[in-house]
């Protein structure tokens, strides 16, 4: 783990290691969505334009998730901090604490990207595209920074010959010691799930690829992304060790869980109205 990178001189401001690892992410997912739409030449300046409102509703909608998620502390049990100052700050909006949910912040710049494309009046299929085929290449370097961070760490395992183990005193270590594991110097072996996550994307952004040269319609890039991380994110949930996650229908399924099953119907649906056009007809 290496949660901080560096400290900025005279202002002793620590970088985050997760942090830049997002800013990277987004940096290369705009390079490679800008790319996509310049070779299809058209949407070049509307992806360069939707960037930043992507990521402000993006940043929103994973810190919204976050709280609703961990309502139980944030808004019942600790729904102030104190500040330095002595005064009382609201909790859910303390955002410089940490925290976010991917799924959130996907939500919300889904939404945004429909708010854009209504006013701009875009195909939202064809703009849809352009975008998607970038983040899973952003989530690589989100996980890779969840490494760095600790967070979203896997279960204890026994059944495979890796893992990842961490030391006392880590974020992992000390959440396991909340919920009871007994721990000596270090975690029992931990299944990697940022790293499967990272490599599951790996594998998604190759799978889209492939489906943009072959693509029928407008909108299957964007579809088998949703579908195939709906996929990878719900077995992955199985083997997740950290709790801050969300549990819901007493425990049976994660928030992810959930949003992955409504992904998938979604993509299902979609497959269902076109399925004429996407047995026939090539993108225009």
């Amino acid at each position: 783990m290496y949660p901080n990178l560096f400290v900025i001189p005279v202002l002793n401001w620590p970088v985050h290691t997760y942090g830049l690892m997002v800013l990277i992410g987004f940096a290369v997912a705009l390079f490679i969505s800008s790319t996509q739409a310049r070779r299809e030449g058209r949407f070049e300046k509307d992806v360069y334009d939707y960037a930043f409102w992507g990521l402000l509703a993006g940043m929103l909608g994973a810190w919204v998730l976050f709280v609703i998620v961990n309502y139980q502390r944030m808004l019942i049990d600790e729904p102030f901090i104190v500040l330095s100052s002595g005064a009382r700050f609201p909790a859910c909006l303390a955002i410089w604490r940490g925290g976010a949910h991917y799924v959130g912040g996907f939500i919300g710049a889904i939404v945004a990207a429909l708010i854009f494309v209504r006013v701009r009046r875009l195909s939202w299929a064809a703009f849809f595209d352009a975008l998607a085929l970038g983040v899973p290449v952003a989530m690589i370097f989100a996980r890779t920074g969840c490494i760095a961070q600790g967070c979203c760490f896997g279960a204890p395992i026994s059944w495979m010959p890796f893992g990842m183990i961490y030391q006392a005193g880590t974020y992992p270590y000390r959440m396991m010691a909340e919920e009871g594991y007994r721990l000596g110097t270090a975690t029992p072996v931990l299944f990697p799930s940022e790293l499967a996550e990272g490599m599951g994307c790996l594998f998604i952004f190759c799978a889209m690829l492939y489906i943009r040269e072959h693509k029928r319609i407008h909108g299957q890039v964007f579809m088998a992304y949703i579908f195939l991380y709906s996929v990878l994110r719900f077995l992955l949930e199985l083997v997740r060790g950290d709790t801050e996650r969300g549990f819901w229908l007493g425990g049976l399924l994660t928030t992810s869980q959930i949003v992955s099953i409504l992904g998938v119907s979604v993509v299902l649906g979609w497959c269902f109205i076109h399925r004429h056009r996407l047995m026939v007809l090539p993108a225009p």
